[in-house]
């Protein structure tokens, strides 16, 4: 018995001084300094890039105990995993190449703008800083649930002892929650397009003129209170003085602008008419019947993925899964789809300029219009335009 009670008390010993894995989703911000502060720690470590969330935590954990930064470690592991990531997206590509898969967040290759490949580079990092904390009093916050349990898995797999903690309410709402909001995301967005289409054709502006030949440009942009000057001219501060520089080489310029929700669309269409500048607006290419199937085949979309995805040794297909779920609550993928029918029905109105200028920024809305540009303007030259600089 004696024995046993002493093997008892080391093992106890070993879990006292090991690492804590703890998930925040679920938890706020005071639950969590509390559950923190009653650790026997020496450190903690803050696995996410959310940062507001990590300055609350900061200010609640006080100077008691000390935060290890991982800003150099997560630039390293960026640097090495950027290519096994570019080449693991091209392969999906190749299995899913359609207007849909383009639309996806999942398809966005610039690991700057992929919201993927920061959390497969944190699920390494994590790896490396449980083997590292291994014997070491380390509380090490992961904000997302398969992160967490990923590392959960392989601390048992390396045999690293651990004490793991996570509010039980985060696993049964989320899936739930997520459908609903999306629901009623998609609700709200389709409201907006047939009001903006009612105020198009209350001016007159439901209707697409051809446009086309030698020396055209259409330009696809973004509208806010930025885009007028102080006498009511039209400047795009995204294109700079592009839109200048083709009309002195003889282009006919028309532009396609998504008016942002920050201005009211009735009289920012009302300004951009009075500036004499040509425009476009692509809720008019859209009817009903586009928006609703952009909806529907949105919300039924699943990329066709391997039953296995790993990277760098890990499996990651349940963090795969996990990003193809989070688009159940957004628009993003069916806003995205609306530009790839925008352009096939550009291109039915009699719309095929000699070349398309769209400002890139890696986000999935620019591949669907590519794709669209592609298959319904086969002549038409695609040029992208990043902080003034064209690509």
């Amino acid at each position: 018995m004696a024995k046993k009670t002493s093997r008892s008390d080391s093992e106890n010993k070993e879990l006292h001084q090991s690492p804590c894995l703890i998930l925040t989703d679920g938890y706020s911000i005071d639950r969590l300094a509390k559950l923190v502060s009653s650790l026997p720690i020496e450190r903690w470590i803050y696995l996410g890039h959310n940062a507001i969330t990590r300055l609350h935590l900061e200010q609640a954990f006080g100077s008691g105990i000390p935060r290890t930064s991982i800003v150099e470690a997560i630039d390293t592991t960026t640097n090495r995993l950027k290519p096994a990531f570019l080449n693991l997206i091209g392969k999906l590509a190749l299995r899913n190449s359609s207007p849909l898969w383009w639309s996806t967040k999942l398809a966005a290759k610039d690991p700057h703008r992929s919201a993927l490949f920061p959390q497969i580079c944190l699920m390494s990092l994590g790896r490396d800083l449980l083997q590292q904390s291994k014997g070491r009093p380390t509380a090490i916050l992961v904000e997302n649930l398969t992160v967490w349990e990923s590392l959960k898995d392989f601390s048992e797999d390396a045999n690293i002892p651990i004490r793991t903690f996570s509010s039980a309410t985060s696993r049964w709402r989320r899936p739930l929650v997520r459908r609903l909001r999306g629901v009623r995301r998609h609700f709200w967005m389709w409201r907006q397009i047939r009001s903006r289409q009612r105020e198009l054709k209350r001016r007159g502006l439901g209707a697409i003129a051809p446009f086309e030949g030698d020396r055209t440009a259409l330009l696809f942009t973004w509208v806010d209170h930025r885009n007028f000057t102080k006498s009511g001219a039209y400047r795009d501060p995204h294109f700079g003085p592009l839109p200048g520089h083709l009309k002195k080489r003889g282009y006919r310029i028309t532009y396609v602008p998504r008016l942002l929700n920050s201005v009211d669309f009735g009289s920012t269409i009302d300004r951009l008419q009075r500036t004499g500048e040509a425009f476009i607006y692509p809720e008019t290419a859209l009817g009903r019947t586009q928006i609703l199937r952009v909806m529907w085949q949105a919300l039924r979309y699943r990329p066709t993925l391997p039953d296995a995805i790993s990277l760098d040794g890990m499996n990651i297909t349940d963090l795969v899964q996990q990003h193809v779920c989070d688009e159940w609550e957004t628009t993003s993928h069916s806003t995205a789809m609306t530009s790839y029918y925008t352009i096939q029905m550009l291109a039915e109105a009699g719309v095929q300029p000699e070349t398309i200028f769209y400002t890139h920024e890696g986000h999935n809305w620019s591949h669907a219009l590519c794709f669209g540009v592609k298959q319904f303007m086969p002549h038409t030259h695609i040029t992208a335009f990043v902080n003034l600089i064209s690509a």
